[in-house]
C-alpha cells in the first residue's frame, strides 16, 4: 500500500530500520476466496492492516495487501467495508505514509514484531504505547498504534535532552487538521493532548516540527 522508497540512511540507534527498501505482504483472509470466512465474519479487520502498515513503513518497507475475490471477480460486503475503512484512514493520514522516509529510529513500545518467516496468527496486538516514526519535508510524523486511554500520546524517544532528538520542538499538529495541539516536553518524554474527535482511531498520526526532527 505504501509507495516504494529508495535507499535509506544508515541507522544511528539500536531500534533501526533496514537500510535497503523491502516489501512484505499480507491477506485479509485466505490467499484464495473462502466463503466460510465471509459467513463467519473472520476477515482481518482494517485496524490490524493499518497498524501493520505503519509499522512496516517506519522500517523502510512496503506492504502489499491481498484481497481475495469471488469467482466472478467481485469482493463481498465485509471486504468492501474493510477497504473503505482503510481508505478513510488513509484519506486523513496518508501524509504520514506516502512518500515518507524512515527516521533515525523506527519507533518505540512494548510490542515485539518478529522478522523473517513468521506466522501472523502468533503476532501480539499493538498498543497505544507502540509509536512509529516517519519523516518528510522537514516534519517528523509520530503514529500511535492505538488510542491512549487518557487521550495523551507519550513519546519517550522525544524526551527533553534526548540523544536521538536533542533539538527544540516548535509545534505539534494532528495530521489532517490545521489545529495546533498542546504538548509538554519533560525528561520522561513528549506528551501530546490528542483531539477528542480521533478517539478510538486504530492509529493516530501527529506532525512535529522543530530542530529536534
Amino acid at each position: 500500500m505504501a509507495p516504494r522508497r529508495g535507499r535509506g540512511r544508515r541507522a544511528r540507534c539500536p531500534r533501526a530500520h533496514r537500510s535497503l527498501p523491502w516489501q512484505t505482504d499480507t491477506c485479509i483472509g485466505d490467499w484464495h476466496y473462502a466463503r466460510g470466512i465471509f459467513e463467519s465474519h473472520q476477515y482481518k479487520p482494517a485496524a490490524t492492516v493499518i497498524q501493520r502498515l505503519c509499522d512496516i513503513v517506519s522500517k523502510n518497507g512496503n506492504l502489499l495487501l491481498s484481497v481475495p475475490m469471488r469467482g466472478d471477480g467481485t469482493i463481498d460486503a465485509d471486504e468492501r467495508r474493510i477497504l473503505e475503512d482503510i481508505a478513510a484512514w488513509m484519506a486523513r493520514n496518508g501524509e504520514a505514509i506516502y512518500a515518507t522516509r524512515p527516521w533515525r529510529t523506527f519507533g518505540e513500545g512494548p510490542t515485539k514484531v518478529g522478522g523473517g518467516m513468521f506466522g501472523e496468527g502468533n503476532a501480539q496486538p499493538f498498543t497505544a504505547q507502540d509509536i512509529r516514526f516517519t519523516t518528510q519535508g522537514g516534519a517528523l510524523y509520530a503514529i500511535a498504534l492505538g488510542w491512549p486511554r487518557d487521550g495523551v500520546m507519550r513519546i519517550q524517544t522525544l524526551a527533553k535532552d534526548s540523544a536521538v532528538a536533542p533539538g527544540a520542538i516548535d509545534s505539534v499538529h494532528a495530521v489532517g487538521s490545521g489545529d495546533s495541539l498542546a504538548f509538554m516536553r519533560t525528561r520522561r518524554g513528549l506528551e501530546v493532548k490528542l483531539p477528542e474527535g480521533l478517539a478510538g482511531a486504530p492509529a493516530v498520526a501527529i506532525r512535529i516540527r522543530g530542530a529536534a526532527v
